[in-house]
Formats: C-alpha cells, sequence, structure tokens
C-alpha cells in the first residue's frame, strides 16, 4: 500500500495477551529489514547475525516488533483488532544440535580462531568445546561433565573413566584414552584400556565408560583426546 514497514529488535518485557498498540515494548536499536508490503504476500527475513550475536552476549530471549511509518495497516493488525487470520507470524528456523557439524557450531559462536584455538582462554581448545558440549565463549562453561572412580581395590580393581561423545558428529570427530604411568618421561599410549558400554542420554550426546585394569598395582595417569578426520 505504499507504507515501507520495519523489523525492528525491540524489549522482550511484554506479554502475548496483553500487549496492544498503546503497550508495544520499546525499540532497541535501527530497523533489522525494512519492505513495502502487499495483501495476499509474505516476506522473509533473515535475523541469523543477530540472534548469533545475542546468543555470545548471553541473552535468553529475542523479541522482533513490525512498525509501519504510515496509516495502512490492512496487511497486519494487533491485537486491539478483531480479525485475527490477519495477525502476522514469525516463522523462526533453526539447525538442530543433533545435525550441527563443528563449522556451523563455530559459526553459531562467530569464532575467528580454528579448531585449536581457544576463544575464551581457558586452556580448552575450541574443538574440544564442541566434543564435550562446551560454550567456547564462556571459560566457566568446558561442557559435559567427565567422572571418575576407582572400582574395588588398586591390586584387583579398575578405574572407570566416563566422558561424553558426539553423537551427531559421525566419522568428523575421534574420541580415545591415552595413558601413561609417569608424567615427566613417560610415553603416552591408546592401550591398556578397554570400552565398556555407552549410555545415551538424548540429543546430541552419549556418555562413554572407559574401563582401566589395575591389576599390576602400578600408577596410571590418563587423558582424553579429541581429533578432527
Amino acid at each position: 500500500h505504499g507504507d515501507s514497514h520495519y523489523l525492528i529488535h525491540c524489549q522482550p518485557n511484554w506479554d502475548e495477551n496483553t500487549v496492544t498498540e498503546a503497550t508495544k515494548p520499546a525499540r532497541i536499536g535501527d530497523a533489522v529489514a525494512s519492505w513495502q508490503p502487499a495483501d495476499g504476500t509474505t516476506h522473509s527475513i533473515d535475523v541469523t547475525d543477530l540472534i548469533a550475536t545475542l546468543v555470545k552476549d548471553g541473552a535468553d530471549w529475542a523479541s522482533f516488533c513490525i512498525y509501519s511509518d504510515g496509516t495502512n495497516y490492512s496487511a497486519y493488525t494487533t491485537k486491539d483488532h478483531a480479525n485475527e487470520s490477519l495477525h502476522p507470524v514469525l516463522h523462526i528456523t533453526a539447525e538442530s544440535s543433533m545435525q550441527m557439524t563443528y563449522n556451523q557450531w563455530a559459526g553459531r559462536y562467530m569464532l575467528t580462531q580454528g579448531p585449536e584455538g581457544d576463544a575464551d582462554a581457558d586452556r580448552f581448545p575450541n574443538l574440544y568445546e564442541y566434543g564435550l558440549g562446551g560454550n567456547p565463549t564462556n571459560p566457566a562453561d568446558q561442557g559435559l561433565p567427565r567422572t571418575y572412580a576407582l572400582k574395588g581395590n588398586s591390586e584387583s580393581g579398575w578405574f572407570s573413566y566416563v566422558h561424553p561423545i558426539r553423537v551427531n558428529s559421525g566419522s568428523e570427530l575421534r574420541y580415545y584414552l591415552e595413558l601413561t604411568d609417569q608424567l615427566v618421561e613417560g610415553i603416552w599410549t591408546n592401550y591398556g584400556y578397554e570400552v565398556a558400554g555407552t549410555n545415551p542420554i538424548g540429543g546430541a550426546f552419549s556418555f562413554v565408560t572407559n574401563r582401566i585394569p589395575l591389576d599390576d598395582g602400578a600408577q596410571r595417569f590418563v587423558r582424553l583426546l579429541i581429533e578432527q578426520h
């Protein structure tokens, strides 16, 4: 109808059941997009970059409003009007974390360093944050827990080490343990243990239980490695 319409990032402090023209939320920044609508047509708006920025900054919500610079509202109405069929609908398509590759995950966090980089300086490489479910922009979040326990005793028991794996990575990631009997001059090897089982927890991760025999009484040092194919 000649009026320009705008998608505006706005404050999230509003309720769908009570918002009206008079109580619409305050704007945040400039318009995300603008267009001139026509009856019976739709308009697609990509807010991926803005959402990625909000997530990186720790936001829990993203709220958008549609504004018009004119007086023709035949294509859009508010809760003040009775014709609910004309209410604008926002469709958001997000990539499932179950199908997210490392590059997609890195793009979501807008990482500028590669898999071996350490974006949040927590001494945890970006690839490990991806493989363990961490947040590469938050040093306090290094992913799902890794647990260990001594079963039996040091002469006839075993050492249990449990860690998460990203189940959607397919052949992209390889997880394995390395062991040594001393840290100073020891040689790390990836044998001397067995995978005792996998426990799916739903979503993008499962937990793997590794069993390390201790029947020889020798000390063991263990580390988890994650590699990208």
